[in-house]
């Protein structure tokens, strides 16, 4: 069995910023967000679920359903989201400053429908899964003090 792990550094975090356009009224809510992260030494606070779907968005752009998709590939099928999860989750991290989303311009698929729904992680929301990730490999490695 393969292990797909995705982890981030700095610049790959501000790789991801660099082409993330930030709405002027949510400007203030995302350099809050960002203070906030950078001035409190409290854990950050992320569900598993949402762990991963910062994670699914790591350099790229997806809708709700190749969220879905994502998770339950790359969990070989043991995992499935269902959409009564995902958007309430996604939701979260967009007021946590996280993720922006974007919907499909109107002209832009010859499929017919509802437009869709674009999510990318946020420059706060890669620094977030750093220092989760940071976190858990650094729970991994310890050990306790024998006296």
């Amino acid at each position: 069995m393969k292990k797909h792990r995705k982890t981030i550094n700095e610049e790959q975090a501000l790789e991801v910023t660099s082409d993330v356009e930030i709405p002027d009224e949510s400007t203030q809510e995302t350099s809050s967000s960002s203070q906030q992260l950078e001035q409190t030494q409290s854990p950050i606070s992320l569900s598993a679920l949402e762990e991963d779907l910062l994670t699914a968005l790591l350099g790229q752009e997806l809708y709700g359903l190749q969220l879905c998709q994502a998770i339950q590939d790359s969990s070989e099928g043991r995992q499935v989201l269902k959409i009564g999860s995902l958007y309430p989750s996604l939701h979260r991290l967009e007021r946590k400053g996280f993720v922006t989303s974007r919907m499909e311009d109107k002209g832009s698929g010859s499929r017919g429908g509802n437009r869709r729904k674009y999510y990318r992680i946020t420059g706060v929301g890669a620094k977030a899964l750093t220092h989760k990730q940071d976190m858990r490999n650094r729970l991994a490695d310890w050990q306790p003090v024998l006296t």
